[in-house]
């Protein structure tokens, strides 16, 4: 087991400090706000100088639009930004042997703000919601902005991973998701002897989790949207299926 896998078998997480560089991080940001900008003709003249007001402009005025940036992202920023990175892969090299098996999710954009208490998670973990993927990290990190304790960043359970739990089903309504999302709540009570951490971290940091940590969102309280983007990464040759099942199915 390499070096990162350790530190993360430990408590759950690690945070690599300057992960990304300037350069890249401009290419993200350029991308989606290119994008977005694309987007947001599509019932407006307005120009937007940033993604602050081009993203609070949708969230009051046109949900659906919003949505459909957020689901395009993956398959904006997938290939230029991941698969080709030379320090992903190098990265990757600390949990997986064979770096060709291995199929990248993401990144998926997610924005808060104080208009819309959207998609806030209760304490879940990744396994949860595929059930089926044997083997397989998650990458989380800022856009635009430091993700903090005021803005809603994720708070993780440290030492959860290695704790079995109860999963509680539930369905969450908000105005973002009118149809609803699913909630696979984790209980325990042993958490609340475990030590919580809020990520508070810069543009540029990344934080990699382990697939069966606790986490749980928390809401935006300031007049700022944030936004964090997350990845997955799977060693497909472990799975039964190349696709995600129901939580029902067995593996």
């Amino acid at each position: 087991m390499k070096k990162l896998s350790k530190e993360i078998e430990k408590k759950g997480f690690i945070i690599i400090k300057n992960f990304f560089t300037k350069k890249e991080i401009s290419l993200f940001q350029s991308l989606l706000l290119d994008f977005s900008r694309q987007q947001v003709r599509k019932i407006t003249k307005r120009k937007f100088k940033n993604i602050n007001d081009l993203v609070i402009f949708l969230f009051k005025n046109n949900l659906k639009i919003l949505r459909e940036t957020v689901e395009a992202t993956p398959y904006l920023m997938g290939s230029k930004v991941f698969i080709a990175n030379s320090k992903i892969k190098k990265l990757l090299e600390n949990f997986f042997n064979k770096y060709e098996k291995i199929y990248v999710t993401g990144p998926h954009i997610f924005y808060k703000n104080n208009i819309v208490k959207t998609r806030v998670y209760k304490p879940h973990t990744e396994q949860s919601y595929y059930p089926l993927r044997k083997s397989f990290v998650n990458l989380w990190f800022p856009l635009f902005f430091e993700k903090n304790k005021h803005n809603g960043s994720m708070t993780v359970i440290e030492g959860s991973h290695k704790i079995t739990s109860k999963i509680k089903k539930s369905k969450t309504i908000d105005k973002y998701y009118t149809k609803g999302f699913e909630q696979l709540e984790v209980i325990n009570k042993k958490f609340d002897k475990l030590k919580k951490t809020t990520i508070e971290i810069p543009v540029g940091d990344l934080v990699v989790f382990h697939k069966d940590l606790v986490h749980l969102a928390n809401i935006n309280n300031t007049k700022k949207i944030s936004c964090h983007a997350e990845v997955r990464l799977y060693d497909y040759s472990k799975d039964k299926t190349f696709f995600r099942l129901p939580i029902t199915r067995k593996s």
